[in-house]
């Protein structure tokens, strides 16, 4: 199995590739590392004989996560893609299969292995930025959990309590200076 690397920004991917990678991006999550990967058998026939058949490969490394997308060179409308949250990441490791030739294998909490085809010359490239990323996603303070449940949950009760502070005001029950005070309450429980 022949295999191309091709390190590249975000907007350089294939557009197969990045309609695929954008399922699990979480939105406006900054790429810090992302490269284009070309596996085809050394023969034009040797998935016929066994080989795997050729795909090409995205691997992105986000603030959050490792994303890795596949899309089949002869079946255009198989893809595929998987993730893992990068403060899941136990182990990273350099791996070899006899099919695929080298690999990135990257070990998550729970959550199985992520495994990355990759040229041999981009292997060590690869682990080296997942590593920083890995060690950057642990040190990150993590989001507070919110008392009542989820952030989802307590926005969507905020934003009630102020459609009925604006419907107190305009019915007339309550002045403007008491709409504003309110307000700012309910803002600073925030």
């Amino acid at each position: 199995m022949a295999i191309k690397t091709k390190e590249c920004t975000y907007d350089d991917l294939r557009p197969h590739l990045i309609r695929l990678v954008e399922r699990h991006r979480i939105e406006d999550d900054p790429v810090l590392y992302c490269c284009d990967v070309s596996a085809a058998p050394n023969h034009w026939l040797g998935y016929l004989w066994g080989n795997p058949e050729p795909y090409d490969y995205a691997h992105v490394i986000t603030v959050h996560k490792i994303i890795s997308a596949r899309r089949s060179k002869i079946y255009h409308s198989i893809g595929s893609v998987s993730s893992l949250d990068l403060i899941d990441v136990v182990a990273i490791e350099p791996a070899f299969d006899a099919r695929y030739g080298h690999m990135v294998a990257i070990h998550g909490e729970g959550a199985g292995t992520l495994q990355c085809p990759i040229s041999q010359a981009a292997q060590a490239r690869l682990i080296a930025e997942l590593e920083t990323a890995v060690a950057a996603a642990k040190s990150a303070p993590q989001p507070k959990a919110t008392p009542d449940g989820t952030r989802d949950e307590l926005s969507a009760d905020v934003a009630d309590r102020l459609q009925r502070l604006d419907d107190l005001l305009a019915q007339g029950v309550i002045t403007g200076e008491e709409h504003q005070q309110r307000r700012q309450a309910i803002l600073a429980e925030l």
